[in-house]
């Protein structure tokens, strides 16, 4: 977990530096070298963006469906009413119920990727809408809690504004709610060694 906590402050560093630079118009600098004549070169340094973009910071092998959903359901026994986004609507019988995102931060955590945010439309009513956060791992869309919509639902995709935000996983976290509930959750996922 610490390479993946390195990997992701890297990431978020790079993407910082990349959006100060292009704000500041400087990204020609990034072409330039300067040798020890004093002259302007090519630089043949390797662009870090391209090589973090081609390796995608995840493990060195993709996890399988198989493997995906198996780590997901280990997860359902740790869904409780404290740890769902709405505890008065959460029952026993439906653990993954608004779990979404506690688990796909839990997943994202394990095995990297992105996230993606939609809305989960009752297929008898429209009106009955609520946000959805799901994984997608190397371009392969994975919903560890899926089955809580019990196949009534269908999604769309959401349009909403990071504020300011570059990832999903900061625009989540930047509700302090949201946040406590998944410290809540990925504690006593390490307490009981998972």
């Amino acid at each position: 977990q610490g390479i993946r906590r390195l990997q992701y402050i890297r990431y978020s560093m790079t993407s910082q530096f990349d959006k100060f630079m292009e704000e500041n118009d400087l990204n020609e600098v990034r072409h330039f070298s300067v040798d020890p004549m004093g002259e302007s070169k090519p630089s043949t340094i390797l662009d870090e963006k391209e090589l973090d973009e081609e390796i995608q910071m995840l493990p060195l092998k993709a996890p399988t469906t198989e493997e995906l959903a198996a780590f997901a359901q280990s997860l359902k026994p740790f869904c409780t009413k404290a740890t769902a986004y709405r505890p008065g609507k959460w029952r026993k019988k439906n653990p993954f119920f608004d779990h979404c995102v506690p688990v796909s931060l839990v997943i994202q955590d394990k095995f990297g990727g992105d996230l993606k945010i939609v809305n989960a439309i009752h297929k008898d009513n429209p009106e009955d809408k609520v946000g959805h956060v799901f994984n997608v791992i190397r371009g392969k869309e994975f919903d560890g809690t899926e089955e809580q919509f019990q196949g009534n639902y269908r999604f769309e995709d959401q349009k909403y504004d990071l504020n300011n935000f570059d990832h999903e996983r900061e625009f989540i976290l930047s509700t302090p709610e949201t946040k406590q509930k998944y410290l809540m959750f990925k504690k006593k996922l390490e307490d009981a060694g998972l």
